[in-house]
């Protein structure tokens, strides 16, 4: 493929994914690299055994691989299987749950690959916020980094962004307790 080829698909992608920002809905992935989303799939049916078997590592590669677009797709699903592994304190699946609240669920696909999306983000703020304060304290890097990009991208409203992190903060405290799944959550 030509240079301009490759860079005006990788445009295209690009804006495609800061249009996809922040959704969670229905995905349809069509073209001749939609084979390349069955990872998702083989992943899951890969640790499916020892995800039910309460392996919380299994179960956030359970979780994630319904999460986003591919085969199986479901919001629902994907914080189920989180939030198994996150009850266990595995800290990749708090950063997660918080990518899914906050509505950043978006992954920059391969070029060649062409997503049609209906957006529907939910997003919880605080609840967000618990969780990736959560993955933070774990030491997960990224999630101090995306609390940085929130803070940042809430700069408009300092206060509403202030008010989020006071209550994340109080909801940290009985975390266990906390709405979890999806459905629990947007209700």
């Amino acid at each position: 493929m030509s240079n301009f080829r490759y860079a005006a698909r990788l445009m295209a992608l690009l804006a495609l994914a800061l249009l996809l920002k922040g959704c969670i809905g229905t995905a349809t992935v069509v073209g001749a690299a939609a084979g390349s989303l069955a990872v998702h799939a083989t992943q899951r049916n890969n640790n499916m055994d020892r995800a039910e078997a309460g392996d919380a590592a299994a179960q956030a590669k359970v979780g994630t691989s319904y999460c986003c677009a591919g085969p199986g797709y479901s919001a629902q699903k994907a914080t189920e299987w989180l939030c198994r592994s996150a009850r266990q304190e595995y800290a990749p699946a708090f950063y997660e749950l918080g990518r899914i609240y906050i509505g950043d669920v978006t992954r920059i696909p391969h070029p060649g690959l062409y997503i049609t999306a209906e957006v529907t983000a939910k997003k919880n703020l605080p609840l967000s916020l618990m969780w990736l304060k959560l993955a933070a304290d774990a030491g997960i890097k990224k999630a101090a980094r995306k609390i940085k990009a929130l803070e940042w991208n809430n700069r408009e409203s300092p206060v509403l962004f202030e008010r989020a992190s006071d209550r994340a903060d109080q909801l940290k405290k009985t975390w266990k307790s906390q709405p979890c799944t999806y459905d629990a959550v947007f209700a």
